[in-house]
């Protein structure tokens, strides 16, 4: 654009007052039509005017552009949260009133939403998606209905907190933190109901260990019930006790 005088050739200050364009700025367009504005406008172009037309523009410029996309929230505290967490091709919905230590004793693969709620909401969820539910444990099989769920929780909630720890925040492997066990020295064999009773963990923990592939059968008992090691199930509980107490993460 050309700022000219008004008469018929450039002013002679022209030169002075285009160098206060700069024509790779971003604005430059909002910029030269307020210069032509005013030109047509009869409005006599100066230092100051040719200032207050590149403030104009670049105000212009600023306010078409897109607001910028704010991070994805993160949970609050809730006393008591549902929860869904992913271990391997499955997902657990739980309850819990402390996260961090639920999770670190837990170990997921990843959390994938969390909401308020009780014993009683989790219920209510476990009812919703029976029909993916892995025997009487508390895990699902993935389907459209529970991760559309699941990302509506997201949305409504914020993501959960990226401190609760995972597998993948802390960039291990599920077997960094369930090694193989040790050869077993005794041949005591128990179904999943025994298991839980024998190291005082819920049924729903040993079919966790089971579904992760953690806990295999060495048998079947006289009613065709899967058996295994005791000393395979000692060592899931110690192993899950030991990490409680090394990654919890007391409230303050």
């Amino acid at each position: 654009m050309r700022i000219h005088a008004e008469d018929e050739g450039t002013r002679p200050s022209g030169a002075a007052l285009l160098a206060l364009v700069d024509t790779t700025d971003p604005a430059f367009m909002h910029i030269a039509a307020d210069l032509r504005e005013a030109r047509d406008s009869g409005i006599k172009l100066t230092e100051e005017t040719v200032r207050e037309a590149v403030e104009t523009g670049r105000r212009r410029q600023a306010s078409e552009q897109p607001a910028p996309v704010a991070s994805e929230p993160v949970t609050p505290d809730f006393p008591s949260i549902v929860y869904y967490v992913l271990r391997g091709p499955l997902v657990k919905i739980g309850t819990t009133i402390n996260p961090a230590s639920r999770f670190a004793g837990l170990m997921p693969d990843d959390i994938l939403a969390v909401e308020p709620g009780d014993r009683l909401d989790e219920r209510q969820r476990h009812l919703q998606f029976r029909h993916l539910r892995v025997g009487t444990s508390e895990y699902f099989q993935q389907a459209d209905d529970l991760t559309a769920h699941v990302r509506s929780i997201r949305c409504e909630y914020g993501a959960p907190d990226p401190a609760w720890p995972t597998t993948k925040n802390l960039n291990r492997s599920r077997a960094d933190f369930f090694p193989q066990p040790p050869s077993a020295t005794s041949p005591d064999m128990v179904t999943l109901g025994e298991a839980a009773d024998a190291v005082g963990v819920r049924r729903g923990t040993v079919s966790g260990w089971i579904y992760r592939n953690l806990l295999a059968p060495v048998g079947k008992s006289g009613r065709g019930r899967p058996l295994y090691l005791l000393d395979d199930v000692k060592f899931l509980a110690d192993r899950s006790a030991d990490l409680t107490r090394s990654r919890v993460v007391r409230p303050q």
